[in-house]
């Protein structure tokens, strides 16, 4: 996926890729590893602002 980011070709379907599967991932280790968690039930909290960052940067005013 960094190389398809680093690309640049197909943004938004990378963006939306990338946000579903960071949000998809974070739900299954909260469920299933939540002691393995470095922040615990915080990590949540991380997931959706760098979510957010994403979406931001790829579907924002500024966006390319």
């Amino acid at each position: 996926m960094a190389v398809w980011v680093w690309s640049g070709l197909y943004r938004k379907i990378n963006a939306w890729l990338q946000i579903a599967l960071v949000g998809t991932l974070n739900v299954l280790e909260t469920w299933l590893a939540l002691d393995f968690l470095l922040w615990g039930p915080w990590n949540l909290l991380f997931a959706l602002g760098f979510m957010g960052v994403v979406a931001w940067t790829n579907f924002g005013k500024h966006a390319a």
